[in-house]
């Protein structure tokens, strides 16, 4: 739900095509802000599934003075800035493009 707390590899939701059963896992450690699909909704690929608010530096804080002019050179784009992340759909092969959502692991609200 908004205000769950995922950490990375995770399962988030679980999805499923005429080919396929699959779980999928967060690739963000944070707060879910948002989720964007509700259980049986068909989800195209490249669709965003949920919002997750990730900490900047948190873990990685040693690091961070060095990534600063890396940070520059690519505002917001950097992996360990603070912010909203989002976690689409990938494609998960075999010429799928849609799949129907069958199970939350993370509810909103």
């Amino acid at each position: 739900k908004e205000g769950d707390m995922v950490k990375e590899m995770d399962n988030v939701c679980a999805v499923e095509s005429d080919k396929a059963s699959v779980e999928l896992t967060s690739p963000y450690t944070g707060k879910v802000v948002k989720v964007h699909h509700k259980v049986q909704d068909v989800v195209k690929v490249g669709s965003v599934l949920i919002e997750v608010e990730v900490a900047g530096g948190a873990g990685g804080a040693p690091a961070a003075p060095a990534a600063a002019p890396a940070a520059a050179a690519k505002p917001a784009d950097s992996a360990p800035a603070a912010g909203v992340k989002t976690f689409k759909l990938a494609d998960i092969g075999e010429g799928i493009a849609e799949v129907q959502l069958t199970e939350w692991f993370v509810k909103e609200g």
